[in-house]
């Protein structure tokens, strides 16, 4: 359910939604991985000779708002991803985010 806004802040637009990410094997009804990732972007629009242009100006990803966001690991996880992965995972987003 990703929303869209535009004219609400200083920028032209923006955009949430929380991204609800699972893994499981073919075949199989049980998850072995499950996160929940809430993502927001900000930007500016302008329309040159009939072409819409976006301008991106931030993007974020964080643990979601409506789960554990003191959580040190996934959700749900049966492959016992340890803190420090799931730390290297965030840091890798984090670093994402800015390179956009």
């Amino acid at each position: 359910m990703p929303r869209v806004s535009f004219g609400t802040t200083e920028r032209d637009m923006f955009f949430t939604t929380t991204l609800k990410m699972g893994v499981k094997l073919a075949g199989d009804l049980n998850y072995i991985i499950y996160d929940e990732i809430d993502v927001y972007m900000e930007g500016d629009m302008s329309v040159d000779q009939e072409v819409l242009i976006g301008n991106v100006q931030t993007v974020t990803a964080t643990k979601a708002k409506l789960s554990d966001t003191a959580r040190t690991k996934p959700i749900y996880d049966t492959l016992d991803i340890t803190e420090e992965q799931y730390a290297a995972f965030w840091t890798y987003v984090e670093g994402s985010c800015l390179r956009w």
